[in-house]
């Protein structure tokens, strides 16, 4: 009791002065070029925290948990990282990776639960029902989207004639919502979301007003578009709710 008392002592002291000494270490081999730029897009990402986030839970004496984030964190990486570890291999087998291999969650998920099982011990970590477990794509030709995505890739193409909001979860997994072939009304649209150790991507056209008001935790969203000089501020959508463990990104 007394070492693992001390070691999470060490932890909270110096775990994030570690992190910054890192990040420090990190953009002076960049500026130096001894590290490639191609690796900043990977470093500083919504993965990466994810990865850290389990790094930080595993050293404080909670491994199983960490653990399982860590996993997480990596299968999200793997796009990114795989092709620079093994260059000399062929790039097919790497495509669209998080949509092929994303049954590699559940056996993350199973190894998480046998090892509670076979152990006896509690896993403290905020879990959400969810009601999809496969990669889906779907139509949606109601205005208002309420959907929940676990363990899988989902998709939604929104093509109602005008969109009115809706609320979207992801845990353990990623979930895409296309927005790009429906309209917002005159008055402003929310859009609540909810991701626990997942991602999420909304794809909306170039001249829509995006407020984001989004609480992260280990957890990051942004605005990736180009915007258009026409943006259409009369018609707004305002994105709400929280990130834990994973990230976002509004596409055109």
């Amino acid at each position: 009791m007394t070492h693992t008392h001390s070691k999470n002592s060490f932890v909270n002291k110096f775990g994030f002065a570690s992190l910054l000494i890192f990040v420090g270490i990190f953009l002076l081999l960049l500026q130096l070029e001894v590290i490639s730029s191609q690796w900043k897009h990977i470093v500083f990402s919504w993965k990466m925290l994810v990865f850290v986030g389990g790094l930080f839970i595993f050293a404080k004496g909670k491994k199983l948990c960490g653990g399982i984030i860590m996993a997480v964190g990596l299968f999200f990486l793997a796009p990114a990282l795989l092709p620079k570890l093994f260059p000399d291999v062929n790039p097919k087998y790497f495509a669209n990776f998080t949509e092929k291999y994303w049954a590699i969650l559940l056996i993350i998920a199973g190894v998480g639960i046998a090892i509670k099982k076979a152990t006896n011990r509690t896993i403290r970590c905020t879990t959400h029902t969810s009601t999809t477990f496969a990669n889906e794509t779907h139509t949606i030709d109601e205005g208002f989207i309420q959907k929940k995505c676990s363990f899988g890739n989902c998709k939604y193409e929104v093509t109602a004639p005008e969109f009115t909001g809706g609320l979207l979860q992801s845990t353990f997994g990623s979930i895409v919502v296309d927005l790009r072939q429906t309209h917002l009304p005159e008055t402003p649209v929310t859009l609540a979301i909810k991701v626990a150790f997942g991602a999420i991507e909304i794809c909306v056209p170039a001249d829509w007003t995006v407020e984001i008001n989004v609480t992260p935790n280990f957890g990051a969203i942004e605005d990736t578009r180009t915007l258009s000089s026409e943006s259409t501020h009369n018609k707004k959508l305002i994105i709400v709710g929280s990130i834990a463990f994973g990230g976002g990104e509004i596409r055109s």
